[in-house]
């Protein structure tokens, strides 16, 4: 016969008299208002005192810092992703008369929500676009002469 635990639920017993055993469950909740799909489980004899970081939060915080979302692309700082693009950008060729440069970047609305995207099975995802200028060095009665072209 199994025997129940202080920190245990007793959720009744089958036919043979055996006690079934239910965990206690306490859900984590976030201030930044993220939903769990899963609830924490605790199968400790005392309770927990001290409170360990919301390592989801952190993430998401680190995720929004690098990405720079919600900040308009002129009043970006130089970190995380545009960052990356600053120090691989300006490209030039072989020869040095064309050079392909960063301009901005910006994060659209994702085509469905993450609702849509579990019922269809799909990744949820949101397109990240750059706008990036081709120009030439070129003398203008040059054949390798082309005009600056945006495009993103």
């Amino acid at each position: 016969m199994a025997v129940a635990n202080e920190n245990a639920q007793s959720s009744g017993s089958d036919n043979n008299g055996v006690v079934t055993l239910e965990p206690k469950v306490r859900k984590l909740r976030s201030g930044r208002g993220i939903v769990r799909l899963r609830e924490r489980i605790n199968f400790a004899k005392e309770e927990i005192t001290s409170h360990y970081p919301d390592m989801l939060n952190i993430q998401v915080d680190a995720y929004d810092e690098f990405l720079q979302e919600k900040v308009a692309p002129h009043n970006r700082i130089n970190r995380g992703l545009q960052q990356v693009f600053n120090s691989n950008f300006p490209i030039l060729d072989n020869s040095e008369i064309f050079q392909l440069e960063f301009i901005e970047y910006l994060v659209e609305k994702p085509k469905y929500s993450e609702s849509e995207c579990r019922e269809r099975e799909l990744t949820y995802s949101k397109p990240l676009k750059a706008k990036l200028r081709l120009s030439s060095k070129a003398d203008k009665e040059s054949e390798d002469y082309i005009d600056a072209v945006e495009q993103e």
